[in-house]
């Protein structure tokens, strides 16, 4: 009687293992990760918009919707003891606007900072003292709470999702953005009247592919480099094996890397290109921390790098070279930023609601003459948050920033495991580096910009947070959990329990 190699035991193992936990999930729970899917393809292409109330905008907002319904059917038990400083502070974030928007009597509205003035300009109109909630806009309150749920619910499945499931789900940032910097090469080429130009307000010489701000495509383009090159440096530490296969993947890596970067370039932005500088540095950074046992990896990525970085100048120097030229503290933005912080410290510790800085700031630009007609925001995230949600909004983003920190240190940390269901050693190390930088990146562009208000940037946002959230954790159910333990016992005595427990969920 002939007996089965161990390897292929496991390997057969393996699948039967994962088919049985696909059967034992409710509908609900399949049809979360192509719901995932579908939002952030939804916000990608559709959600690069700076206005409120775009059609596209809507559309990502009822996939949310729906996303967050099929969550709430086949809400993961373990979710909560698993993640719950991450849940805990989702749910806060999404009660802050609902809690803006509860009605004070006029006794504790009118003692609120900022709004004496406005009760006495009410009352000089004929307009009686009434309960009123703590937002100055609570229709914008309520638009900026819609649209944090695609975002919100985006973070939630991707908690809830296998390894594999996730991988997909990620994949899917350098490919749009692969897409976009192609529609931004059209763009460009088209002219300043380019119908292939997806806004009525934007740039008209730059690269903005899906999006009405360049800004935010910069930022897109940065992340999908540093997701391509952590595919790319895992097919490098691949062991050889299927040559052809891994060279044609590698050199679609190289290709897009090299594509994303040239864009970067077209987009004519000074902070992305900036921080393109910064992520060129990272995927250095981060084929050395991989490549520890293989030095010849770093000289490679490096010598390449340089070559891609000099050969896209040849198309995008003279862009960049055309914006530095220009002064920057000639910006509006400064003004705007200027006009935003005296709003802010009037409507105090509780700021003036969230969604309500198109129809607050108005009211101080007369002291900043420089500033457009219309503003819709305040080109720095954190002095916007600060006016809207006061001293309760800065310390969720505080907190926050302080989870972001202590992932991405045990994130870099940790050491490169095994990873059976993804098929790859370290690609989901890698990637978990990856977000830790993507994130950085947007923290900083926010400083300047508004990079987290749009729809795509805030999906992209959440795929990130959620690899940092899971870190090296089990991303199975307590039932898949049961099944992979009988199949570590069938397996046993062939040489299974060498199998690592926690790369295979």
């Amino acid at each position: 009687m002939s007996t089965i190699p161990g390897p292929a035991l496991r390997r057969a193992a393996f699948v039967s293992a994962a088919l049985h936990v696909e059967h034992a999930r409710s509908w609900p729970q399949r049809l979360i990760a192509p719901g995932a899917m579908l939002v952030l393809a939804a916000a990608l292409l559709l959600g690069g918009g700076t206005m409120q109330g775009l059609p596209g905008d809507a559309i990502v907002i009822a996939l949310g919707l729906l996303l967050a319904v099929l969550l709430v059917a086949a809400w993961p038990a373990h979710l909560l003891r698993e993640q719950r400083a991450e849940c805990i502070l989702l749910l806060l974030v999404l009660l802050l606007p609902l809690l803006q928007l509860l009605p004070l009597p006029p006794v504790l509205w009118t003692a609120l900072p900022g709004r004496a003035a406005l009760a006495a300009d009410q009352a000089s109109v004929g307009i009686a003292p009434h309960w009123a909630p703590l937002s100055l806009d609570p229709a914008g309150t309520w638009r900026a709470w819609l649209a944090m749920l695609p975002a919100a619910a985006l973070f939630v499945a991707a908690l809830t999702l296998s390894r594999r499931e996730l991988l997909r789900l990620t994949l899917l940032i350098p490919l749009l953005a692969l897409a976009g910097a192609l529609l931004g090469f059209a763009q460009v080429a088209g002219g300043p009247d380019s119908p292939l130009r997806l806004f009525a307000y934007t740039q008209r010489t730059s690269a903005e592919g899906f999006f009405a701000n360049r800004d935010h495509f910069a930022d897109l383009l940065n992340i999908g480099m540093l997701l391509s090159a952590a595919w790319l440096i895992a097919l490098w530490l691949q062991p050889v094996g299927r040559a052809a296969r891994r060279a044609l993947a590698m050199a679609a890596g190289w290709v897009t890397l090299a594509t994303l970067l040239v864009a970067l370039l077209l987009t004519q932005s000074r902070a992305g290109v900036a921080l393109g500088a910064l992520t060129l540095a990272a995927i250095v950074v981060l084929a050395w921390r991989a490549g520890l046992a293989k030095p010849r990896l770093v000289r490679r990525m490096a010598l390449a790098l340089l070559v891609i970085a000099m050969l896209a100048l040849q198309w995008g120097l003279y862009a960049v070279l055309a914006r530095l030229h220009q002064d920057p503290f000639e910006d509006a933005r400064w003004w705007i930023m200027r006009t935003t912080w005296i709003a802010a410290q009037h409507y105090g510790f509780l700021g003036s609601g969230i969604g309500s800085f198109v129809h607050v700031l108005p009211q101080f630009q007369a002291r900043a003459t420089l500033i457009p007609p219309y503003v819709n925001h305040a080109h720095d995230d954190y002095l916007e948050l600060w006016l809207e949600g006061g001293i309760p909004a800065l310390l969720l983003m505080l907190a926050f920033v302080g989870g972001w920190a202590w992932r991405s240190l045990r994130a870099w940390r940790a050491p490169i495991a095994d990873d059976p269901s993804a098929g790859n050693a370290t690609l989901a190390a890698l990637i978990m580096r990856a977000a830790a930088v993507g994130v950085l990146v947007l923290l900083l562009h926010a400083t300047v910009d508004y990079a987290l208000r749009t729809l795509a940037l805030e999906a992209t946002l959440a795929v990130l947070c959620a690899w940092l959230a899971r870190g090296g954790k089990s991303d199975l159910s307590s039932s898949g959990r049961e099944s992979w333990h009988r199949v570590e016992t069938i397996v046993g005595a062939r040489g299974a329990g060498s199998w690592p427990h926690a790369a295979a969920h």
